[in-house]
């Protein structure tokens, strides 16, 4: 087996995240990709996606015959604004560091160390493999995030929609025949993976300052109004989870509430007319967006509970779930590298995905597979992964992608 410089992985995986640490725009983090890998006698390229993102492209301009997937992840930090309201921590979180045995920080376990050492494969290699048959596609961005219909605070340099990464190279014809994603934190390999819909809703109340309201009665006002839509959401989302229960797969469904925004905490005297929540509903395999949207919709507004709430439900971000056939040759020639070294576990309920389910769903064979990811136990924006673990998964993609291409 051709040697996999798993060092020279671990010191990209390292750059990039302090790229991405230092607030680095896009385009200069996938330059450096870039320029690694065409150190490394790779033909990559990078690709404009938008006014501020980037791809880095490698192999012929219409796709490989397998391509590495994986992505940049400069969208898991918010900024110092909108970080505060995930974890209530003032500081930064600490920075990529390794301490000889495990690398850790902000993306660096499920994305940024399995892309790099992924690609490392890809260049050990180019000469056994042959011109044009193998090649990568690291995506601009990360997976879910997407901006909300209504404004909650400037968000920057995003992209507008879930996917764009991915959406730009497929749209510029560079589309692999099959594609191995190394991505870390699933128990065994995924050859399916669950979909992705944001839905925003909406509940209306009269405006007006909290005093000029009549004493007495309930809390008033749209934010107060709100729990009661949770409730509503949550009856729900039992009947979403009972639909899907006894399916065949990989793949597990899911709603949470992720988000809350209404009023101005400078002005808790005056009471808004809109409170709003925002959902992260994990979809399946032949599920419809605009249908669950709907369903969302008519459960709202068929709830007495609900009395005279003006309701809206609004979806503004999705990626579709997808399926790759386990029959198919790349499912088998990854499952037998795994087995090889690890025994082979069911999955099933699995609610993790990326953008590869966007690959699967529009029919390119796709199969997820990639170290443990670790959680720090002090700080839990901090992501780890063992470098022994990266070297163990250097040997599993290096022999399935041999396998797949005949090498």
């Amino acid at each position: 087996m051709p040697p996999v410089d798993v060092a020279g992985a671990v010191e990209l995986a390292l750059d990039l995240a302090q790229r991405t640490e230092a607030g680095q725009p896009e385009i200069q983090i996938a330059q450096a990709v870039c320029n690694w890998a065409v150190d490394r006698s790779l033909p990559a390229r990078v690709q404009h996606v938008g006014q501020f993102g980037a791809n880095v492209l490698i192999g012929p301009d219409d796709g490989p015959e397998l391509a590495f997937y994986g992505h940049l992840d400069t969208s898991l930090r918010l900024g110092p604004w909108d970080d505060t309201f995930l974890v209530s921590e003032a500081s930064p979180p600490p920075g990529p560091s390794s301490d000889g045995d495990i690398l850790w920080g902000a993306g660096i376990g499920v994305a940024l160390a399995p892309s790099a050492a992924g690609l490392a494969v890809v260049a050990s290699l180019r000469e056994l493999a042959g011109p044009g048959r193998l090649g990568a596609l690291i995506a601009s961005g990360g997976t879910h995030r997407a901006p909300p219909p209504w404004p909650v605070s400037a968000h920057g340099p995003m992209h507008p929609k879930m996917g764009a990464g991915v959406k730009a190279a497929l749209d510029s014809g560079f589309r692999p025949g099959a594609v191995l994603s190394p991505k870390g934190g699933a128990p065994a390999p995924l050859w399916e993976e669950p979909g992705s819909l944001y839905i925003a809703v909406s509940v209306r109340e009269e405006f007006g300052p909290a005093l000029a309201r009549p004493s007495g009665g309930q809390l008033a006002g749209a934010p107060a109004a709100a729990a009661t839509v949770i409730r509503s959401i949550e009856s729900w989302r039992n009947l979403y989870l009972a639909e899907r229960l006894s399916r065949q797969g990989q793949a597990g469904a899911e709603v949470t509430l992720g988000a809350l925004q209404a009023g101005s905490p400078s002005k808790p005297d005056l009471l808004p007319d809109t409170a709003r929540l925002y959902l992260y509903v994990v979809t399946v395999p032949g599920d419809d967006d605009a249908a669950v949207t709907e369903s969302l919709d008519e459960h709202l507004r068929s709830d007495a509970e609900l009395g005279s709430l003006t309701v809206g439900v609004t979806a503004y971000g999705s990626l579709p779930a997808g399926r790759t056939e386990p029959s198919h040759p790349l499912v088998e020639s990854v499952n037998a590298a795994w087995q090889r070294r690890l025994p082979l576990r069911e999955v099933t309920g699995w609610r993790g995905s990326t953008d590869g389910a966007l690959l699967r769903s529009l029919g390119v064979p796709t199969v997820r597979v990639g170290p443990e990811m670790l959680r720090h136990r002090r700080d839990p924006r901090l992501e780890g992964v063992r470098i022994a673990d990266l070297g163990l998964f250097c040997e599993i993609w290096s022999e399935a992608a041999r396998s797949y291409l005949g090498c």
